[in-house]
């Protein structure tokens, strides 16, 4: 594994530290990252006082993350709403539960139901000027606002040293599952202007990926 979500939860393997079987290699999931994001967010909108989180609990990794926000959350002050939307014909109807006004940010948890529809959820947070922090690089690209995670480059560069122990013999189930090490922030100013934001410099110059 390279870039694989929670692979307990998922059912991958029985530990992070004893694998068994023969799977073992990166996680991109890390237990600070939820807080991470709301860090973020606070950052780039310090008078942030209330959250949405966005979650499909048909997806034991999504629930496993939400559980992790929820304390941030509480840890940082926040109060935190959270809104179910899973795959199927309501998806855009219970996106609607997200309107206010003003506006609430959204954190939008990492799981391939949402990166599937990137797309759709650009346009409807661009649309209600709503701001966004998400998982994966790729929402920043199709509208969303930020994205904070694992930084997918230096997961494959990490798993060729898996593949090196393996082929000099070593056990796979004798391999801890690591966690990534180097994170990757993503910033669309496109989007900030269309939400009326002014990214602070001292968030600016910590992205790794600047959209214009």
């Amino acid at each position: 594994m390279a870039a694989v979500a929670d692979p307990v939860a998922v059912g991958l393997v029985r530990s992070v530290s004893r694998p068994g079987g023969n799977i073992t290699g990166l996680t991109v999931t890390s237990p600070e990252l939820s807080g991470k994001r709301l860090q973020l967010l606070q950052e780039m909108i310090p008078s942030v006082r209330r959250v949405n989180v966005l979650v499909d609990t048909t997806d034991p990794v999504s629930v496993e993350l939400l559980t992790q926000t929820r304390s941030a959350a509480q840890t940082l002050g926040l109060t935190l709403g959270v809104v179910d939307t899973q795959a199927g014909p309501e998806f855009q109807k219970r996106l609607s539960v997200l309107v206010s006004e003003p506006p609430d940010p959204v954190v939008v948890l990492p799981t391939s139901l949402f990166l599937a529809r990137r797309q759709q959820l650009g346009e409807f947070f661009l649309k209600r000027k709503m701001p966004s922090i998400f998982g994966f690089q790729e929402h920043v690209r199709d509208g969303g606002l930020m994205s904070y995670g694992a930084n997918i480059y230096d997961q494959f560069y990490r798993a060729a040293t898996y593949v090196d122990k393996i082929l000099k013999g070593t056990s796979a189930s004798d391999l801890p599952i690591e966690y990534p090490t180097k994170f990757s922030l993503a910033i669309n100013l496109k989007t900030a202007r269309v939400l009326d934001l002014i990214v602070p410099p001292l968030l600016l110059v910590q992205a790794d990926d600047v959209i214009e």
